[in-house]
């Protein structure tokens, strides 16, 4: 089964087929629009789509086309945001930062744990909201929901942190506007994301989001003052 990247119903195909050349998008029978109408576009206007947090771009990318770079995605996302940080604690405190290379190159590994284990405990504190949701509001749940579907949503909407890299080229990282403009720009996503895999309102979604936000930040924090 597919979904109507339009209204979020299921479908049984997004085309037809009748030639190499010759394609017939199939309209959904609920809302009665293209199912699909990305089938027919050009992954640079589907990127587009994304960036502009296009809710039917994302039903596209995660239901209707085959995703499986999710876990590469992932881990360039998690050394992203561990180089990210390493390179903006030499800027902000360069007092404190260590001459020695063997030095230098434990605090990114360790910068990588802390990404590692923030983001293990956001996304699982955001798959435990949703499945207490599930079990309080069955009725609720998508017929389409999987948890591997909620799992390369999450990981989907964190390519916000891409917009780091103008910051670490230009050396105008730290900023607390551009810092702002980030941090806004990926929790709108998640918000957009989670919406749509689990049917919910923005305010649901945006809580959900929010909670799991602020625990991450609390633990990542916590293992900084450990260490």
């Amino acid at each position: 089964m597919f979904t109507c990247v339009n209204c979020g119903s299921q479908v049984q195909e997004l085309f037809k087929k009748y030639s190499p050349t010759v394609l017939k998008l199939m309209h959904c029978d609920k809302c009665h629009t293209l199912a699909d109408k990305y089938i027919e576009y050009d992954p640079v206007i589907v990127m587009i789509d994304l960036v502009l947090l296009n809710e039917q771009a994302y039903r596209h990318i995660l239901y209707n086309s085959p995703f499986k770079s999710h876990w590469r995605l992932a881990i360039v996302l998690i050394l992203f945001e561990a180089y990210s940080g390493w390179a903006q604690q030499k800027i902000i405190d360069p007092s404190n930062v260590s001459h020695d290379l063997f030095d230098g190159e434990g605090n990114f590994y360790f910068m990588c744990f802390q990404a590692v284990v923030g983001t293990a405990v956001m996304f699982t504190f955001i798959y435990f909201l949703t499945w207490l949701r599930w079990i309080l509001h069955p009725q609720t749940k998508p017929k389409n929901y999987r948890n591997i579907i909620l799992w390369k949503a999450l990981v989907l909407s964190n390519c916000g942190k891409f917009l780091m890299i103008p910051s670490l080229i230009w050396g105008e990282i730290g900023t607390e506007m551009h810092s702002f403009f980030i941090i806004a720009y990926t929790f709108l996503s998640q918000l957009k994301t989670y919406a749509v895999v689990c049917n919910t309102t923005k305010l649901g979604a945006g809580l959900n989001i929010f909670f799991g936000l602020v625990l991450k930040f609390y633990v990542t924090n916590t293992i900084s003052k450990i260490r």
